[in-house]
């Protein structure tokens, strides 16, 4: 049996703005993606196509939501094969512990940890959380401001299409379809709170979930315990690959729990780690109330960009970029986030090209007051006093541009504060606390000096 979804014969579902000349392909995209999981009517079809889903639970399956998805990559459609013959082994997902909303640990026959499943109706507040979050009265709200409830597992996918070339090295991540009895079909009372665009996802109907699937990736531990004096260590260019990807994103949720470490050893002895950015669900929100960087305190966003990093900014082009999203994701990621990406993306060429560094850029974007805009905010207010926040985004990035260009001009010419990052292999460094994407599955003794 085939491993991929084949998309099934849908009709246009009023209501949902679905045009007939749209093939069944993409009205299965687009309904798949919206952040209820689909309508009725698409679940339905999905029924027909898989049958016998909301009987006795004791199913599972493992589906692309999108066939095309098996070719970004041969990597993706081998671990989604080495999953589903897991769960059809009895492996059985396993939920972990840390982190607000319903993340599951995907095992291959043999036990091994190899994917990470992310379910859109166990985000924090939506119907099936399983940490306590849920819903909020009659509010479609997420967890982060400019983000809404079920649209975390989208964003996830989005982050791992714009790491172009893997530079940032975000886990290969692709939305698919899941049933499991492990996973949480328990929807309390406070289902009745959803507002009624989500309350269809408390609705009787098939156990199959929509979700973001997730490379597991090998580490030692996450950044979240180590001391600010070790932070030196980490390469120069693996925090500068993180906060290009970050600033392009506009990232509302960077901390040290979800940039993962790994240090390997060749065979000659010498060291290297590598950083590895995990849990991208808030990022290109549709405002910038919010952002955050952990890295800004690191020593290492106070160096310029290297040749290699402002080459690869150079070669951005947020226009393909956002052309990709709205193929790929539809109406989940609109105009608004659109404009978010566009615009981050233009401030980091900008200022990249005039040798500002991370912590610059970043500062930009950050509130100190959380009641008062950044700067980035008030230079994208004045922009759209200029031209109307309705105009298309070229009139608004051609008022933007000058306003940009002005303050990273004033950055530039001010004193450049250094901070000295040692040259040279890193010291080795040890995990303080398990992680929260799960623990390290990497040998310490092999790994860690004492």
């Amino acid at each position: 049996m085939s491993l991929v979804l084949q998309p099934p014969a849908l009709q246009p579902v009023p209501g949902m703005n679905i045009q007939a000349t749209q093939s069944d392909e993409d009205r299965f995209r687009e309904m798949a993606s919206s952040p209820v999981c689909g309508s009725l009517e698409w679940w339905g079809e999905v029924e027909k196509r898989f049958g016998g889903f909301s009987g006795t639970h004791d199913e599972v399956l493992l589906r692309l939501v999108d066939p095309k998805d098996a070719e970004l990559a041969l990597e993706i459609r081998t671990l989604v094969e080495r999953a589903w013959e897991g769960m059809e082994a009895g492996k059985v997902p396993e939920l972990c512990e840390e982190g607000v909303g319903g993340t599951y640990f995907i095992k291959d026959r043999k036990g091994k940890v190899i994917a990470v499943f992310k379910p859109q109706d166990e985000e924090p507040f939506h119907v099936n959380n399983p940490k306590g979050f849920r819903p909020r009265r009659e509010s479609d709200a997420g967890f982060k401001q400019g983000i809404l409830v079920g649209e975390a597992s989208v964003r996830e996918c989005a982050a791992y299409l714009l790491d172009h070339e893997g530079f940032s090295g975000v886990p290969p991540t692709v939305l698919c379809l899941a049933e499991h009895p492990a996973f949480n079909y328990s929807p309390g009372p406070t289902a009745q709170l959803l507002s009624p665009a989500l309350r269809i996802a408390s609705a009787p109907r098939s156990k199959l979930k929509v979700g973001a699937f997730q490379k597991f990736m090998k580490h030692n531990g996450d950044t979240e315990d180590i001391p600010t004096s070790l932070l030196n260590r980490f390469p120069v260019s693996e925090v500068h690959k993180i906060a290009i990807l970050d600033i392009r994103l506009c990232n509302t949720d960077r901390h040290g729990g979800n940039i993962l470490w790994r240090e390997d050893k060749d065979n000659a002895g010498s060291r290297t780690v590598t950083l590895i950015p995990i849990d991208h669900g808030y990022t290109i929100p549709c405002d910038m109330t919010e952002v955050y960087f952990n890295w800004l305190i690191w020593p290492q966003a106070k160096q310029s960009f290297d040749a290699k990093a402002k080459n690869y900014i150079k070669k951005l082009d947020v226009e393909a970029d956002v052309r990709l999203l709205k193929e790929k994701f539809g109406r989940t990621l609109d105009d608004r986030h659109c404009r978010i990406l566009r615009v981050c993306t233009t401030l980091l060429k900008l200022a990249a090209e005039a040798d500002l560094t991370p912590f610059h850029i970043g500062e930009m974007m950050s509130r100190v007051d959380l009641k008062q805009p950044c700067l980035l905010e008030q230079l994208c207010t004045e922009a759209e006093r200029m031209c109307s926040y309705s105009q298309v985004d070229a009139v608004f990035l051609a008022a933007l541009k000058p306003k940009l260009q002005r303050e990273i001009a004033k950055i530039a010419a001010q004193p450049r504060q250094t901070s000295s990052v040692p040259a040279g292999s890193p010291s080795p460094l040890k995990p303080v606390h398990t992680p929260v994407y799960g623990p390290g599955d990497l040998d310490e003794a092999d790994l860690f000096d004492e």
